[in-house]
């Protein structure tokens, strides 16, 4: 699978997200519990904006509308529109790994 560049590292702090484009793609990238989570940017309910939802253990609530997401589902994808990627940290950058 490719692997794009994200952001510095340093760009975020524990339970914080942000906005990036990886190869077009709209990525909502996050820090919780000391570990680095992606999925796409986009609540399947009415479109808000995943990186602007609230905080909780491994859980993005929706900014609009209170939809929660849980970023380290276990080893079942979940089925809830919102898609999952794997986020890698090398040499202090991050890098999200997008499906083929």
């Amino acid at each position: 699978m490719p692997v794009y560049p994200a952001c510095p590292a340093s760009a975020l702090q524990e339970n914080s997200g942000i906005h990036v484009v990886c190869d077009g793609k709209e990525i909502a990238l996050f820090k919780m519990e000391g570990r680095y989570f992606a999925c796409s940017n986009r609540c399947p309910h009415a479109g808000a904006r995943l990186s602007e939802g609230f905080l909780s253990g491994t859980v993005v609530t929706c900014p609009w509308h209170g939809w929660s997401f849980d970023m380290n589902p276990g080893e079942t994808p979940p089925r809830d529109g919102v898609l999952r990627y794997e986020v890698i940290e090398e040499n202090g950058e991050l890098k999200v790994v997008l499906p083929g």
